[in-house]
Formats: structure tokens, sequence, C-alpha cells
């Protein structure tokens, strides 16, 4: 498949873009109705577009009914919904193998165990780069992250999930040596940023990052630091 011409065919249309774009940002599936009021299109035109991008493996489309209409006979079909699919494209010219050294590294890592300096070593050097990816540019560490490709989105309580793990093709073949690289990583993005407002830390899933940044418990300041108890009369 002639790559260049495939995303010119697919995502160079205006309308189709825009399409795609409303359906990643709702980071869950979306209705026809959803998307054409995100839009500002028409259902039918919607349909359309989000059918040509489900059928080019952009998007995956599922069917459920709303939670308040219960199922059984007379609650008509259930609608048709779209999520954005596991599609990776990455677009160099000429083309660069990166991710095979990355696999490469990172299986001579985890073949040499979860202890010793090697491991030291990695986790140290995923911190300096996280230091590092603090320093670039002005923003604040939600555009940043969207910056790096995390996609980061807030839950009600506050947690920041990140949709997007930047290093899945490695992560799925030594989740143990990757994750905890990418746990240092944001860990050190996230205390470099002033205020510190988040905490990383490692939970399991399957569909997004693995890394979870919580709110940061509230630092004693440093009158209360050096305050010293009252003596005991």
């Amino acid at each position: 498949m002639q790559l260049l011409p495939w995303l010119a065919r697919t995502l160079g249309e205006q309308t189709r873009h825009r399409v795609y774009l409303a359906v990643q940002a709702a980071g869950h599936p979306l209705t026809r109705p959803e998307v054409a009021d995100a839009v500002g299109i028409r259902a039918r035109l919607a349909a359309f577009h989000l059918d040509k991008l489900a059928d080019e493996g952009f998007l995956h489309v599922s069917y459920a009914r709303p939670q308040a209409r219960p199922g059984g006979p007379g609650a008509g079909r259930p609608a048709k919904r779209y999520q954005l699919s596991d599609i990776q494209i990455e677009l160099t010219i000429p083309p660069r193998r990166t991710d095979l050294a990355a696999r490469t590294l990172a299986l001579t890592l985890q073949q040499l165990g979860p202890q010793g300096t090697h491991r030291d070593a990695l986790l140290e050097q995923a911190t300096i780069c996280g230091r590092a990816l603090a320093g670039v540019g002005q923003g604040d560490l939600a555009e940043r992250l969207t910056e790096l490709g995390y996609d980061p989105v807030k839950r009600p309580d506050g947690t920041v999930q990140l949709r997007n793990c930047p290093f899945y093709p490695v992560v799925e073949v030594a989740p143990e040596t990757t994750c905890p690289m990418n746990l240092a990583l944001i860990s050190a993005l996230a205390s470099a940023k002033a205020p510190r407002r988040y905490e990383a830390a490692l939970e399991p899933a399957e569909d997004r990052c693995r890394v979870l940044l919580h709110k940061a418990r509230a630092q004693p300041t440093k009158a209360s630091q050096l305050q010293s108890p009252a003596p005991t009369p």
C-alpha cells in the first residue's frame, strides 16, 4: 500500500479530518448524531465520513443502546458508535526503524533482570530525559504531555489519565522494562513543572498508558517543618 496517497485520501479531506479529531477528543465511543453536533454538520454527512474512516481502519465500530433505554422487544436497534482504533502510523522519508532498536534494547535489559546496575542506569537516564523535556517550551504539564503524544485527559476526581502510550510497540514485548522507564520519565517531567500538582504511579491498563497522574499531596511549609512541639510541663 502507498502510504502517502492512502493518508491523503483518508484524512486529507477537511470535513473527514474534523470528524476524526472529534472522535479523538471525546475519548469514548460517539454516535453519529454526537459527532455531527461536535463538528457542526448533518448526521448523514457525519455517517459517511465515520464509515469511511472505519473502513480504512482508523475507527472501531461497536453497537450499544443508551443507558436510559432498556433492551428487549420494542427497544429499537442499538446505535452505531465509533471510537479510535489502535492503528499507529509513523512516517519518515527515508524510512527509519528506531522501533527495532528500541525493542532489541528493551528485551536485552529485560533479559538481564529487574535488579542491577543496568536497571539503575535506565531509570536514571529516564529521569534525566524527563527533566530535560520539562524545560522545552513554556506550556503546562498537560500541554507538554500532549506534544509528546500521551493524549492526557482529566477524570472527574482530578486524576490525569494518558489515553495513548507513545511506547506501545516496545511495551508490547518488554513491559517490565518499558513501563518503569516511562514512569521515571513522567515522574521527572511532572516534578519539574512548578508548582508540582501531580504524582505519577503505575496501574494496570489494557487500552491506555499504564501511568496515571494523581493529585500531589500537599507539602508542609518550611515554617511547619521547623516548628518544634511545645515542651511538656
